[in-house]
């Protein structure tokens, strides 16, 4: 979220704080306020609207900062599955001569991909290939790509494919809080912006007052 889109949720939040607690710590305005329907129920529900606002806000921080612990967690894991896959790619080409058809097999055609969304079926590709032709896997055991070092190259990738699914859920939770903040949001900015315009009716004139509410006289 950009820090002035941040800024503006934050400022949106106090100001409706500051014109509750302006209600509510004054007994006069209080009683003026209910003359025009602003009574103890509706400072209620603008004290729910306010709370369930701010909760949307921290939730939404919250989910946020999951997002991001979860992306770090990818380009970690992205990068470990990438040097293995690309060791064992190498060797390889190398022990195979450079043989397209046995490297087809492995999956190996082309650049490494950098992505997760494409280097993961390549991984799998790989390790299916190296389960289906036991042969090439012999051959690239005596190049240093023995069973060890397909384990590790399986459980990065393993790895990796978890990473990813967090990374996704994390996604998906955070467009929803996005979304449920957006709603509580402009729901208390209605309950706040209708009462505010009844203040100004109440209170014309009197600035002090309008003041004490955080209203800007007009």
């Amino acid at each position: 979220m950009a820090t002035n889109q941040r800024q503006r949720i934050l400022n949106q939040l106090e100001a409706g704080r500051l014109f509750l607690e302006g209600i509510l710590r004054n007994p006069d305005i209080a009683a003026r306020l209910t003359v025009f329907g602003v009574d103890s129920a509706e400072t209620d529900e603008g004290t729910r609207l306010l709370g369930l606002a701010s909760d949307a806000v921290t939730s939404q921080d919250r989910l946020l900062a999951e997002q991001k612990a979860t992306t770090v967690a990818v380009e970690s894991e992205l990068k470990t599955a990438y040097a293995l896959y690309t060791l064992a790619s190498e060797v390889a080409r190398a022990a195979t001569g450079n043989d397209k058809t046995q490297l087809a097999l492995l999956g190996i055609t082309g650049k490494t991909p950098q992505t997760v969304a494409t280097l993961l079926p390549r991984g799998k590709a790989l390790l299916d290939g190296f389960s289906a032709h036991p042969e090439l896997a012999d051959l690239l055991g005596r190049h240093g790509q023995h069973a060890r070092a397909l384990a590790a190259l399986k459980a990065a990738f393993d790895a990796l494919a978890d990473a990813d699914a967090r990374q996704q859920s994390a996604k998906g939770a955070a467009q929803r809080g996005t979304a449920q903040q957006t709603g509580a949001l402009k729901n208390l900015a209605a309950w706040t912006s209708k009462t505010r315009r009844l203040a100004r009716v109440a209170f014309r004139g009197d600035t002090q007052q309008l003041e004490k509410l955080g209203v800007v006289a007009r």
